[in-house]
């Protein structure tokens, strides 16, 4: 599991390629990212002209570069708009399972 040194390192990796790819955000913009996810949406479709979609997109693709940890670690909700820090994964029965007898 990653500890919150490790969040904030993971966070300050991906705050610097966000100022790269997106220079005309601000700190206090990007800063809204980890914890009102719909606002940070709304400055990238300000400043670039992104439709709501696209923006969810592109930063979907940023995202991906990084841990799948460091949204969890940040309190960012997903760019769907569900918070994915409570989610478990789906269990499955043992039926469902492979070599295991019906």
């Amino acid at each position: 599991m990653m500890n919150m040194d490790q969040a904030e390192g993971r966070f300050a990796q991906m705050k610097g390629k966000m100022k790269e790819t997106w220079g005309k955000l601000t700190d206090n913009d990007i800063m809204l990212y980890k914890g009102q996810h719909e606002q940070f949406l709304g400055k990238l479709k300000d400043h670039y002209g992104l439709a709501k979609e696209d923006a969810e997109k592109k930063l979907k693709v940023m995202e991906d570069a990084f841990d799948p940890k460091l949204t969890k670690a940040a309190g960012a909700a997903s760019h769907d708009g569900l918070d994915r820090t409570m989610a478990k994964p789906p269990e499955k029965s043992p039926s469902a399972m492979p070599g295991v007898a019906k």
